[in-house]
């Protein structure tokens, strides 16, 4: 799916913001594609039964069945971007009609799976093997359920009122309390010795959990900032200002960047709080000498509680056409994504660990073997 989405974007099959209809290497990725999809098919002809489990979950209300319906969901989100990527190709090569789909399909069909997702990974790690039953999931969950109902109450006070910003906050808050608790009741002792001996005693469990978090982090940062972001266009003459998150943006005037391939227009933008700078965005559009069409280079300002861009829609001798937008807690991405990659880090040292012991027989035996022959 990696090759086939290069190959939609670099060949013209498909018209977007993100393809390169210039490019020649449509065939050759072509080519490509068709041998990585044709090898890839015949290993799982020639292999697939080794990919068949012989045991299978005893119920769908276990840690194997939570397992499952992830893979499950996961797979089915796959095919949702799959669909919405290509049902405009095959409508318009079977009907010649041009067609889009776009942002509301793909949240119809991916916000209740992001959900399903998220309450599946939150609830699997503390799911018992084999079958749970109600009364043991209740004893496991009951503190993290009455965390996260204090901090969405407190979070309703506070005026949040956006719905699914709400369940992702409920499921993300779950999900952490629910692995402290599991760290509280496993730790012997709650001093650091104790814990990091734990945690690198059970690497890939821990390890599996940090980037549960991770995703679950990423999750509510997709929530806020899709949510409760703030977008507007303006135009604004020189000296001319506007009010945008609080804030007075005023178009100071413009200046040429010369670059060694590029010659870039630059505005200047002023945000003033109570009569202070507090910033100056400098956005461009950017010429290259091998392109026909100049390139819009936002201006980005980040902060911890949100970020700022601002970009030009279109530049004159006095006049500018500016695009805002407000994106809350975006560092929620970056701290998540950083998360989900430290767990898996952490959990690779478990394999090199349970590698480490399967070849330790083979060495003594070879040792062994060595001395007798000696």
């Amino acid at each position: 799916m990696t090759i086939l989405a290069t190959l939609l974007t670099r060949s013209s099959v498909i018209s977007s913001v993100h393809s390169f209809t210039q490019s020649g290497v449509g065939p050759v990725l072509l080519g490509f594609f068709i041998l990585v999809l044709g090898g890839g098919f015949t290993l799982f002809a020639l292999r697939g039964e080794r990919l068949a489990s012989q045991r299978h979950p005893e119920s769908v209300l276990s840690r194997e069945g939570a397992f499952v319906t992830n893979n499950v969901i996961l797979s089915v989100f796959a095919f949702v971007v799959l669909l919405g990527t290509l049902y405009p190709v095959f409508a318009e090569a079977f009907t010649g009609t041009q067609m889009s789909v776009g942002r509301p399909f793909f949240d119809r069909m991916a916000v209740p799976l992001s959900f399903s997702l998220l309450l599946a990974m939150g609830i699997g790690p503390f799911t018992p093997y084999r079958r749970a039953s109600g009364t043991v999931m209740w004893n496991r969950l009951k503190v993290p359920l009455l965390i996260a109902s204090a901090a969405i109450a407190a979070l309703v006070l506070a005026g949040l009122r956006e719905v699914s910003v709400v369940v992702v906050a409920f499921l993300v808050v779950t999900i952490f309390a629910g692995s402290i608790r599991e760290l509280v009741t496993t730790v012997p002792e709650l001093r650091p010795r104790p814990v990091m001996r734990m945690l690198v005693k059970r690497r890939g469990y821990w390890g599996g959990q940090v980037a549960h978090l991770g995703v679950a982090l990423l999750a509510l940062g997709i929530a806020t900032s899709g949510t409760l972001s703030e977008r507007t266009s303006v135009v604004l003459e020189r000296g001319g200002s506007t009010q945008f998150d609080g804030y007075s943006v005023t178009y100071e005037g413009s200046f040429e960047r010369q670059g060694g391939d590029r010659q870039a227009t630059v505005a200047r933008v002023i945000f003033e709080a109570d009569g202070q700078r507090v910033f100056t965005a400098e956005p461009a559009l950017t010429q290259f000498n091998n392109q026909v069409q100049a390139v819009a280079t936002p201006s980005v300002w980040t902060t911890p509680g949100r970020d700022v861009y601002v970009a030009l829609s279109s530049l004159e001798a006095d006049r500018i056409s500016l695009n805002l937008y407000r994106y809350p807690y975006m560092w929620l991405l970056w701290a998540g994504g950083t998360l989900t990659m430290l767990g898996g880090l952490w959990a690779l040292g478990f394999w090199r660990r349970r590698q480490q012991r399967a070849e330790a027989p083979k060495q003594e035996a070879e040792l062994a073997g060595g001395s007798r022959h000696v």
